[in-house]
């Protein structure tokens, strides 16, 4: 998706499934006097990223019932967070810190839903994060998990339709300002919420999707409950193109779905 030279790779047995936005955190950094995203896989005390791309805006998420509490949305999920360590911290080639004693706050742009071919507004339902504004620690670094989900905006009792949505978000730092868009390409599937453990369904589920991305050839096909799941991973891939193009309109998303009609059955 990205060419070698813009990742910085310290494990060197880390998967290329990783440049997909799967398994990591939302890296957040300061460039050029700019706020800007990334890709980073922390280590597990959030010490140093393994893993970094700059240039990576595309991020998975599989979204399960969330927490019964005022403002919540009706499914949700803290993965992936959002981090920044201090230049302290970093290693060769990455992107530094935040300004200390400023603050981070998400903004939800649109919400869009897959179907098949190529993104459309979604219908009866909205992409949601929470309205805070967190603070940067005093060294510049940074790492929170909001809840990420869907609103229900229907009154039919009915569950959100299964299906693949795309939030487009962005992060705002003050004395930054916003940064360029991110997409969170997030799947519900109700079978997968009436499972017994959703989250280890989830986990498990979003593991084989990022494998089969990362070789489609070599690794089987996704599945849960006797279902393909390869469509999860077609969607990712289309909005991994759409994200390379600046600030993609309404019918930007149409034109693209006719070209993913031929670059992208090859699932």
């Amino acid at each position: 998706m990205v060419a070698t030279s813009s990742l910085v790779v310290i494990d060197a047995l880390a998967p290329a499934c990783h440049a997909h936005g799967g398994g990591g955190d939302v890296a957040v950094f300061e460039n050029n006097g700019k706020v800007d995203i990334g890709f980073a896989i922390p280590n597990d005390d959030d010490t140093q990223r393994l893993f970094f791309d700059p240039t990576d805006k595309v991020f998975q998420t599989i979204l399960i019932p969330a927490p019964p509490i005022p403002g919540a949305p009706d499914v949700g999920s803290t993965e992936p967070g959002y981090d920044s360590l201090a230049t302290s911290k970093l290693l060769p080639g990455q992107l530094g810190d935040l300004p200390p004693g400023e603050s981070v706050s998400y903004n939800v742009l649109d919400t869009w839903f897959w179907d098949g071919a190529a993104l459309v507004p979604a219908s009866g339902v909205e992409a949601g994060m929470p309205d805070v504004s967190l603070p940067i620690s005093a060294d510049g670094s940074f790492h929170n998990h909001p809840l990420y989900g869907l609103h229900d905006l229907t009154d039919d009792g009915n569950p959100i339709p299964d299906g693949v949505y795309v939030g487009k978000l962005s992060v705002s730092v003050t004395g930054l300002g916003e940064s360029p868009p991110l997409y969170m390409v997030s799947l519900v599937d109700n079978a997968l919420l009436a499972d017994a453990d959703p989250q280890g369904a989830a986990e498990a589920l979003g593991e084989a999707v990022r494998n089969y991305m990362d070789d489609p050839t070599g690794n089987p096909v996704p599945m849960y409950g006797g279902r393909s799941f390869a469509f999860y991973a077609e969607a990712t891939r289309f909005t991994e193109a759409l994200a390379a193009v600046p600030e993609p309109t309404t019918a930007l998303l149409a034109l693209a779905g006719l070209i993913g009609l031929v670059g992208y059955k090859r699932m």
